[in-house]
């Protein structure tokens, strides 16, 4: 199969619920470099994985355009107003490229692994071979979509923001005729939203050696945590 991943990412000027504007704790540069630290990470296991033919930054941004040619990262060039239509863009490019399967993952997510994208990755084609569609969704802290995996790509479109209901419910009620599986794992469950995610995976990651030489862990260790 010919799999691919994108990191969907709006810009450089997220996680605004850190900053200190919104009783967070982050400077506008703190904010900056958590960001780039945290895709930075997800790119090298992505990589390092070798369950994927390509990865792609998506992005319409040109800052963040920049900043992946930098880093001789391969880019999506997104189209769509709205965040639900850049997603259905993924995934109609991707299926268009005759990409079998596609891995959508989220940027903030501290404790990802390649054993986590190896198995989610597995467990996908392992449905597609079987029915020749499938679905393996990672659910998020508070019920958003941390990765979704799906083949062919564009076989359901990723929505998020939908009001009041929560994300990952939102696809689990497009999966009734789609053979799929829910893949509850902590690495794709932890991920920095809030101020108290801040802290939360500060505080566990002092306690996980084999994360210490990630860029996240560095800039934690500037912020004071």
């Amino acid at each position: 199969m010919r799999d691919c991943a994108v990191i969907p990412i709006r810009s450089f000027k997220g996680k605004t619920r850190l900053g200190v504007e919104k009783g967070g704790i982050l400077s506008l540069t703190q904010r900056e470099n958590l960001i780039k630290a945290l895709i930075l990470d997800s790119y090298d296991v992505l990589k390092e994985s070798g369950s994927l033919e390509k990865i792609y930054m998506g992005t319409n941004n040109k800052e963040v355009l920049k900043f992946c040619k930098e880093n001789s990262i391969d880019t999506l060039i997104v189209q769509g107003t709205g965040i639900n239509e850049q997603f259905k863009f993924i995934a109609d490019y991707t299926f268009k490229q005759k990409y079998d399967l596609l891995l959508l993952i989220a940027s903030d997510l501290p404790f990802i692994t390649e054993e986590y994208v190896q198995a989610v990755v597995s467990k996908t084609e392992e449905l597609y071979n079987k029915y020749q569609k499938a679905v393996v969704i990672n659910p998020s802290k508070r019920l958003g979509c941390a990765t979704v995996c799906v083949a062919p790509p564009n076989l359901i479109y990723v929505e998020v923001d939908v009001p009041n209901i929560p994300n990952f419910i939102t696809q689990i009620n497009k999966l009734r005729e789609i053979p799929f599986s829910i893949n509850a794992d902590f690495c794709g469950y932890i991920d920095i939203d809030l101020l108290e995610d801040l802290i939360e995976v500060g505080t566990l990651i002092k306690f996980l050696p084999q994360y210490h030489k990630r860029r996240v862990f560095e800039v934690l260790q500037e912020f004071g945590l």
